[in-house]
């Protein structure tokens, strides 16, 4: 299992990492949320562990951030602030569990695994199809019908996430995010490969699947 701690109480998040450590968990820990909504978004850890209240930001708005750009790794709040309506608010706002200092190692320990198997129970698919298209997201093979779409690494990402978004709008934002692990990543960068993208999977094919929602997004329509 691998987990990101994202707390500022740098005494007590070593402690923590120490101890998980030596239950085989996989550990990082970081200390802002700015670097914490990177590193989740990179989409490698199993749980994230966020104290409630993080410099520069509002309660509960890492997890209310990360949901907001559709990343959904299980979110454990851990906090000293044992009042319910902060703990209604933070499990609204995105977090999957609350956990009140000081707290039970083996409990932590054990809801973490819950954690981590409840995210495993539907898995993404290998293979994705959406509107004509069947995606091999390992090999990142992709067809129309029989014939065969050589696709770059990033392409191949932008095509999954609206593949597994079909019909659905889908936001620069979200697109930065998961295909380039970066909101600084210029909004201009992803209309350049929306552009080569079409010009892949639709022109040749006299398809127009990949629709512009103006100011939003993008979306890719299972009825062209």
């Amino acid at each position: 299992m691998r987990v990101l701690i994202v707390d500022d109480d740098g005494r007590c998040t070593e402690v923590l990492r120490n101890r998980l450590a030596a239950e085989q968990v996989v550990v990082d820990v970081v200390h802002d949320a700015v670097e914490g909504f990177r590193l989740a978004a990179a989409g490698r850890y199993d749980v994230l562990i966020i104290d409630v209240v993080l410099p520069g930001t509002r309660e509960h708005e890492l997890a209310n951030d990360l949901r907001r750009h559709g990343i959904h790794t299980p979110v454990m709040i851990v906090s000293g602030v044992g009042d319910e309506r902060v703990q209604a608010e933070a499990l609204d706002l995105g977090a999957d569990d609350y956990l009140t200092k000081p707290f039970s190692f083996l409990v932590l320990v054990a809801r973490l695994r819950a954690l981590a198997r409840r995210h495993q129970v539907n898995p993404m698919p290998d293979i994705v199809v959406a509107a004509g298209l069947t995606l091999n997201v390992p090999q990142r093979q992709v067809f129309r019908g029989r014939t065969a779409i050589a696709l770059t690494r990033r392409e191949s990402g932008l095509l999954e996430l609206l593949m597994r978004h079909v019909d659905e709008i889908v936001t620069k934002d979200q697109i930065r995010v998961a295909v380039w692990n970066a909101l600084s990543t210029n909004e201009n960068v992803v209309e350049v490969y929306i552009s080569y993208l079409r010009r892949k999977i639709d022109v040749p094919f006299h398809r127009r699947t990949i629709e512009t929602v103006r100011g939003v997004g993008y979306r890719l329509r299972s009825r062209p």
